[in-house]
């Protein structure tokens, strides 16, 4: 586009012979000398000298800076140079830093080529995760607080754009809030599940070991993280033990001073008892609770509630902590029953095997057949067992009375 009379009427003017200024410029006083063009034979480059003249500039170079058409205002037939019309020649790009090639070292190309650095690299960095998770779920938790306070407030006095005057939105700290407003809520939580499912302790291990294209790194992490999982697991196990190692029992408010010491020196001996730990054992493999009353409305000593998972010791009719265990082994048997044969304890055969573990109990030898037989014949003549069914009763060769 033009915006004047051509400033150079022939194209093979050349301007660096111009050294006097013209007389009659409009618009004021000129300099007596022009500045000589840089370089001459590139005063027509990307212009068009057909018809009324060169272009002001090249295409590359508009549009100009109004500041450099001071010589087109004027409306004057004088020639410019390049350097009038486009300034200063730009500078001369700085030279890029030429790179250079170091080789991997020994150690460097161990963490990342050799299979057991990569196990190691990776489970360090497990193992950093770990130990950091407290702090990143600090900060999670304080940017989705900051989140909260901060869309509060942009609702309140909203900010605007300084241009457009629009509204603009609040921009989130939190990672979880920009991933629902990236992926959505389904799309976010199905990620969370895929992330928990694929690093599940365990599961993630196998995985790690069996996909297409072996990564150690990866199996290293995962054999902390199944690692860490497992000690969890031991740890929480030992939760429901006393620092000694003796089993927690619920205590009902009924129990006395002397009933809660008795409970307390039951956990203990259980603990040291082979067959008391393995009764016990049992109880803790399906959840059972040791619960222990004072409850005078209850006749028995101790009993195995199937439905409500319980075994009861009713501390009342002990006179011992090793009496209140021995009511512990017992029930333990019926529990075992009923859960691995599904039978309940409604016969004098099931009472029988019972009695027959608290004898191994108390004398931590298996009970002789003599022994056996002597117990068939006491539980025969308990009131509380005569209405019940003998079951198969075994006799040991003798007649029972």
């Amino acid at each position: 586009m033009q915006v004047g009379p051509s400033l150079i009427s022939n194209s093979n003017y050349d301007a660096s012979k111009n050294t006097s200024a013209p007389s009659n410029l409009a618009g004021g006083s000129q300099p007596a000398s022009l500045p000589p063009s840089p370089n001459p034979a590139s005063a027509n480059d990307g212009g068009n000298t057909e018809g009324t003249g060169e272009r002001l500039t090249r295409k590359t170079d508009w549009p100009l800076p109004e500041n450099l058409f001071f010589r087109a205002s004027s409306l004057s037939s004088t020639p410019a140079t390049r350097g009038e019309m486009c300034g200063p020649a730009p500078a001369a790009p700085a030279p890029m830093p030429e790179g250079t090639i170091r080789p991997i070292g020994d150690v460097e190309g161990f963490f990342i080529f050799n299979p057991v650095g990569r196990f190691v690299k990776g489970a360090a960095g497990a193992a950093a995760d770990i130990l950091t998770a407290p702090a990143k779920t600090v900060i999670g938790v304080a940017r989705l607080a900051q989140d909260g306070a901060g869309y509060a407030l942009n609702a309140l006095s909203p900010k605007r754009s300084v241009v457009t005057g629009e509204v603009l939105p609040y921009e989130p700290r939190s990672g979880l809030i920009q991933s629902i407003q990236q992926n959505g809520v389904g799309g976010t939580a199905g990620a969370v599940l895929d992330g928990a499912i694929q690093n599940a302790p365990g599961l993630g291990l196998i995985r790690a070991l069996y996909q297409p294209n072996r990564d150690w790194a990866d199996i290293g992490a995962q054999t902390v993280n199944t690692g860490v999982a497992l000690k969890g697991a031991v740890e929480l196990r030992k939760a429901t033990m006393a620092p000694e190692g003796v089993p927690k029992f619920a205590f009902d408010d009924s129990l006395n001073a002397v009933d809660r010491t008795f409970a307390k020196q039951a956990g203990e001996i259980i603990a040291k008892d082979p067959v008391a730990a393995a009764s016990y054992a049992r109880l803790q493999r399906e959840g059972t609770e040791v619960r222990f009353v004072n409850d005078p409305k209850i006749p028995q000593a101790g009993l195995f509630d199937r439905f409500k998972n319980t075994v009861t010791v009713n501390m009342l009719r002990h006179a011992s902590p090793r009496e209140a265990v021995s009511t512990i082994v017992h029930e333990a048997t019926h529990q075992n029953r009923a859960y691995t044969n599904g039978v309940g304890a409604n016969t004098l055969y099931e009472e029988y095997l019972a009695y027959r573990n608290e004898e191994l109990f108390r004398t931590g030898t298996r009970p002789t057949l003599a022994q056996r037989q002597e117990i068939i014949n006491w539980i025969q003549k308990v009131p509380d067992y005569n209405d019940i069914e003998a079951g198969p009763l075994p006799t040991f060769g003798r007649t029972m009375p």
